[in-house]
């Protein structure tokens, strides 16, 4: 990953956009979305700019940007000229500035990505330069996929933050979020569901202890795990794994939660207790592992657990057939169905 993505609060930011085409016209049409203070520099901006301008919307100086000119914290280099691009960028470094040259990815300090907008909502696709068509692609399919009232609906969520506080936080507080986004339909009252919701979850009984689920992964290839056992590695408070687990299965874990890399007695100890203290727990075992004998260790200390078996390429197109090394008990059975 050569670009480090982060999202930059642009409140109160100066942006400097140099040039007046179409080429700047299309930076300005994404900056305008945000409450950054554009200032424009341009020797003949094109009637779009120049109304943006006599709009309010930004500030058009009607010429080359100066040496003398305010520092901005990020600058566009958007003439479409190289020579004028090159000049801009070299005085908005000896300023401080970040600076993006259009169409110049290793002359940037960093580049835009395509953007899917449902703010407060945002997703950010990047190719890294090496192909802005893939990108495109991947925005139309997520602009299908995505509703568009999603924004309304992660606005309901900010709004109702606070009051979701009266639930406990770790596994019981997600739960409740995680049923709100993922169950709400769309178009309906998403206070009056998030009301209900809360009434719910308040109603539950607290769980005296936590959840130990076992399974087993391929060594480099997280794409065959199940969409259960990607929910559970996503859920989970903390994740057991063993040295053979690989780094892109990890990655489908929350950042926030406690990694431990463990096996055998050391591993069925820890993952017993914090089941023991409520805590949600994915224990990766390695492949060599017996899960049907780990499972009958945490049974026999009481610790509720259910097996993910995962489909190996033999067992993908006969679901019903498992690893010969799981024996299935009776209170795991539906778990590994």
């Amino acid at each position: 990953m050569q670009h480090y993505p982060v999202f930059l609060s642009m409140h109160a930011r100066r942006v400097a956009v140099c040039g007046g085409g179409e080429t700047a016209l299309a930076k300005l049409r994404l900056l305008l979305k945000t409450p950054a203070q554009i200032t424009v520099y341009a020797a003949m901006p094109n009637q779009e700019i120049t109304a943006l301008a006599a709009a309010g919307k930004i500030t058009l100086i009607r010429r080359a940007l100066a040496a003398q000119d305010p520092a901005a914290s990020l600058l566009f280099a958007a003439h479409n000229a190289p020579r004028a691009d090159k000049a801009a960028a070299a005085i908005g470094a000896a300023t401080g500035a970040l600076v993006n040259i259009v169409d110049n990815l290793e002359a940037s300090d960093f580049i835009t990505p395509a953007i899917v907008d449902r703010a407060p909502v945002t997703v950010a696709i990047c190719t890294e330069g090496t192909a802005p068509m893939l990108a495109r692609k991947i925005k139309s399919d997520l602009e299908a996929s995505l509703p568009t009232e999603l924004g309304l609906k992660a606005r309901a969520g900010r709004a109702f933050r606070r009051a979701a506080e009266a639930l406990p936080e770790g596994y019981k507080r997600r739960a409740f979020w995680q049923d709100f986004y993922s169950d709400s339909p769309n178009g309906e009252n998403h206070l009056a569901r998030l009301q209900h919701l809360m009434a719910r979850h308040i109603g539950k009984a607290p769980s005296a202890v936590g959840h130990v689920t076992l399974m087993q992964t391929p060594t480099d290839a997280p794409d065959l795990l199940s969409l259960r056992a990607r929910r559970k590695l996503e859920a989970a408070d903390c994740v057991i794994y063993a040295v053979s687990t690989s780094a892109a299965v990890l990655e489908l874990a929350r950042r926030e939660a406690m990694m431990i890399c463990g096996a055998g007695d050391k591993a069925r100890n820890i993952a017993a207790q914090l089941a023991a203290q409520g805590k949600v727990v994915v224990w990766i075992a390695p492949a060599s592992a017996q899960l049907g004998v780990l499972a009958a260790q945490l049974q026999s200390r009481g610790v509720p657990h259910d097996l993910l078996p995962y489909a190996t390429p033999a067992t993908a197109h006969n679901p019903r057939q498992l690893p010969a090394n799981l024996a299935v008990s009776p209170t795991t059975r539906e778990a590994s169905q």
